[in-house]
């Protein structure tokens, strides 16, 4: 087996990325109780549902309270680089994946814990205009 070699740099930016992961996620009661609470999934199901119409070049943000498997930070400006005449299906064959079959009409930008710049093609419902935190 070959040994994979770490650096201090990359083993303290792999951390801190755990770390925020796990502060960002907290206590697995919280998500159980979460699970189990229809309100809760009725709220979030009718948050998704809300939908805003963004133009190239506009700020957005995570939807509150709403998580997807790309783990944005909550209040984090993203920019909208490209409206999708012709939406994308996402095609993972694994329907167990959490993107699976979801429905790609905005491509985003974004600078990643590790400060980054990233662009992805995501679903708009996703998101919502960006308000700055006072």
């Amino acid at each position: 087996m070959q040994e994979l070699f770490l650096d201090n740099e990359r083993k303290k930016i792999i951390f801190d990325e755990v770390m925020a992961n796990l502060i960002e996620h907290g206590n697995d009661s919280d998500i159980n109780e979460k699970r189990m609470d229809v309100s809760f999934l009725k709220n979030q199901h009718a948050l998704f549902y809300q939908k805003h119409e963004f133009k190239i070049n506009d700020l957005v943000q995570i939807k509150k309270g709403l998580k997807t498997s790309y783990n944005f930070i909550e209040n984090q400006p993203i920019i909208v680089t490209e409206i999708l005449i012709s939406p994308i299906q996402h095609t993972e064959e694994d329907i167990s994946n959490a993107d699976y079959s979801i429905i790609m009409d905005i491509k985003i930008g974004v600078i990643t814990r590790m400060g980054i710049y990233k662009e992805f093609y995501f679903n708009s419902q996703f998101f919502e205009p960006y308000q700055a935190q006072q």
